[in-house]
């Protein structure tokens, strides 16, 4: 945790650059108690004398403390180049911006994105792009795409920009009229013998059926799609259950059947999610701001 701040920063740096804790107080137009304060705050942190003190001679800094005044000077840089990159991206930032990403990774989270882009960034457009893990690498690497939000799948991250952004855990969903449904928790156990509904997604890792499989429950699957909300409606019709990574907010499906989602006490399927872009393009603006974008409804989601 950073236990100082950028004021406590701007105040040691003045000082030793005029020598003398009232000169600082009046350029910074703040007291020489605050000025005070300050400095020996940032002594007592980092356990240095900071300046060598001259009665009515003023302060001059030590060996330790000209070190420590060259790197608040560079934190200080930073802090004023990200002040400044935040508000060109809020007021004068423009562009187009096309993130590619999974079905069921746009329908969970895709729309949140845009909004909260469209709301940090309003003259950047982002497009959201939705196709098989496969497609959105070719797009990427050809351009096509700027961004993608995708599980991790060991990218070669020697090619690619790769920002982690959580980590969702699979549940077991169930119709909300099904008898397992008022359960806390499930044992693998208690879906033997159930039948499955499969979701052949696009993300070409290892599925939730094969996870299953691998713990030894070999469920008989009763219906498949590739489409995210079709496979949550057959469930909402008591065709079986499902195992997902990703719970929407509205529990309901476009059939109007409610489902609920159940941790499971097997160690079934985590996922990361990452954001992907060319190397080199992580740095850039616009990415940035749409990175931040998905990262902050993940966040969301996840704490709920």
């Amino acid at each position: 945790m950073i236990r100082f701040t950028l004021r406590q920063l701007t105040y040691f740096t003045t000082t030793a650059e005029l020598g003398s804790i009232a000169r600082a107080g009046r350029k910074l137009r703040v007291s020489a108690a605050a000025i005070s304060a300050a400095i020996d705050a940032l002594e007592d942190l980092s356990g240095c004398i900071l300046f060598d003190r001259f009665p009515a001679q003023g302060m001059r800094l030590t060996a330790v403390g000209a070190q420590l005044d060259a790197e608040a000077r560079t934190v200080l840089a930073a802090a004023r180049n990200w002040e400044q990159s935040t508000r060109y991206l809020r007021e004068e930032a423009s562009g187009h911006v096309r993130l590619g990403t999974y079905h069921a990774l746009a329908y969970v989270f895709g729309l949140p994105i845009v909004m909260r882009n469209r709301e940090r960034w309003p003259k950047v457009r982002l497009e959201l792009v939705q196709t098989n893990l496969l497609s959105l690498l070719q797009q990427l690497d050809h351009g096509d795409l700027d961004v993608m939000l995708v599980y991790d799948n060991r990218f070669d991250r020697a090619a690619r920009d790769v920002t982690d952004l959580g980590t969702v855990r699979a549940k077991v969903i169930l119709a909300e009229t099904h008898p397992l449904a008022q359960r806390r928790r499930l044992k693998l156990a208690d879906l033997e013998g159930l039948p499955y509904v499969q979701l052949t997604d696009d993300t070409q890792g290892p599925t939730m059926l094969d996870s299953l499989r691998g713990l030894g429950l070999n469920p008989e699957v009763h219906f498949s799609s590739s489409s995210y909300e079709l496979v949550r409606s057959a469930v909402g019709k008591g065709l079986g259950f499902t195992l997902s990574a990703l719970q929407p907010a509205n529990p309901t499906t476009y059939h109007g059947d409610r489902l609920v989602a159940i941790p499971l006490d097997a160690p079934v399927q985590e996922r990361r999610i990452v954001a992907l872009c060319r190397k080199g393009r992580a740095s850039e603006p616009l990415i940035q701001n749409v990175v931040s974008s998905c990262r902050h409804v993940l966040d969301t989601a996840m704490r709920l």
